[in-house]
Parts: structure tokens; C-alpha cells; sequence
């Protein structure tokens, strides 16, 4: 027989949240319940969640995530890290190439095709790590965003993949997500496990 629910605590979700520092999935784990249902109270309480760089300083506490130094030649431009590539012709780029981008074609061994985005699993567009990174064709990129929404990028940055797959019921939905975030995901050559190939129409 499972142990009975703990209430969830106002006052103890914050204590843990801001001073303890956890994370959502430890909170949960807590009171008995996952961490959507921590997610839930805190957007009802007006407590705000953590932004991007706190919540990388805390997966590499726990020892989550590599940290990224900053490389000698490097700004930022629109919120990203990029670099200035003399000749590099990119829609809207005027040579600024976001180091993500050059990340994902060096693992490729070639450079990004016109309709085609480089996703960042995790929601965090500091976070540029290979593993992190997977190249989708613009249509697939932003269904993507419009199904996981905010939340669902949070939960999935929190280790809760498995609860995101069960919470969407769309079959071709699930199957998109399941593509992207459900296998194996590495960048190689001309293979873009769980991304899916794009067509030459632009599709």
C-alpha cells in the first residue's frame, strides 16, 4: 500500500525551492507527489521558477551538467553565444553564427540546410552541449515548442521525460516527442537519430 500524500506546504515548497535550493522532482518526492504537481502550486501560489543560468548552476551542483567556459572570440548577440564567420551567408546572420549551430554541423559534418533548426532539448539555449543539441526541420522545431509548451520544457529539464510522454494522448504527437526526446540522441554524419530527415521540398 502506497504511504498517504503529504499536504503541500505554501510555506515549505518555498523554504526548499529558494533557500534549500531543490529541485522540483526532489520537492515532490517530498510530499509524495511528481513534480507537475509541485509545478501546478507554485504557478497558483505567483512563485516565480528559477531562470536558465540558476538552473544551470544547480544541475552542476548536483552534478547534472558540464559547465560551459567561454571560448576567445565569442558574444553575445540576441540573448546567444555567437561567433563572427567572415563569407558565412545564414538568413538574418550577417556572418553571426550562434556557436550552437556550429556545434550541431561540425557533428554532422555539414552545414545546416535552409529549413532546418538546431532544438535544444533541455529549453536552455545556453546549454550547447552536443548531446543537448538536435537539428529539426522548422516545421517539426516549432510543433515541438507547441507541444511541450513551458512546462513541459521544465519538466523534461527536470529529469521527467517519462511523465511528459504520459501526459500527451495524440499518437502522432507522442510519436514526435518520443522521436526527438524518447531514444538515443547523438549527432552524426549525415544520421539525425530521433530528429527525423527532411525532404528537399521543404516540407
Amino acid at each position: 500500500m502506497a504511504p498517504p500524500r503529504a499536504r503541500v506546504s505554501q510555506s515549505a515548497v518555498r523554504r526548499m525551492y529558494y533557500e534549500e535550493e531543490r529541485t522540483l522532482v526532489q520537492i515532490g518526492e517530498v510530499f509524495g507527489v511528481n513534480a507537475v504537481t509541485i509545478l501546478n502550486r507554485m504557478n497558483s501560489w505567483g512563485m516565480p521558477r528559477r531562470n536558465f543560468a540558476e538552473r544551470d548552476r544547480l544541475k552542476r551542483k548536483y552534478g547534472e551538467m558540464r559547465g560551459r567556459p567561454r571560448t576567445k572570440g565569442q558574444f553575445r548577440s540576441g540573448g546567444k553565444w555567437c561567433v563572427y564567420v567572415p563569407g558565412r551567408k545564414r538568413k538574418g546572420s550577417k556572418g553571426c553564427i550562434p556557436v550552437y549551430v556550429l556545434t550541431a554541423e561540425r557533428a554532422l559534418g555539414r552545414q545546416l540546410r535552409p529549413n532546418e533548426v538546431v532544438h535544444h532539448r533541455d529549453g536552455n539555449p545556453d546549454n550547447g552541449t552536443e548531446e543537448n543539441l538536435c537539428v529539426l526541420i522548422s516545421n517539426d522545431h516549432l510543433r515541438v515548442h507547441r507541444i511541450l509548451g513551458t512546462v513541459g520544457l521544465a519538466l523534461i529539464a527536470d529529469g521527467q521525460l517519462r511523465l511528459v510522454l504520459h501526459m500527451i494522448r495524440d499518437p502522432d504527437k507522442h510519436a514526435l516527442i518520443e522521436r526527438v526526446y524518447g531514444r538515443a540522441h547523438q549527432l552524426e554524419g549525415e544520421r539525425e537519430v530521433g530528429c527525423g530527415q527532411d525532404d528537399d521540398d521543404g516540407r
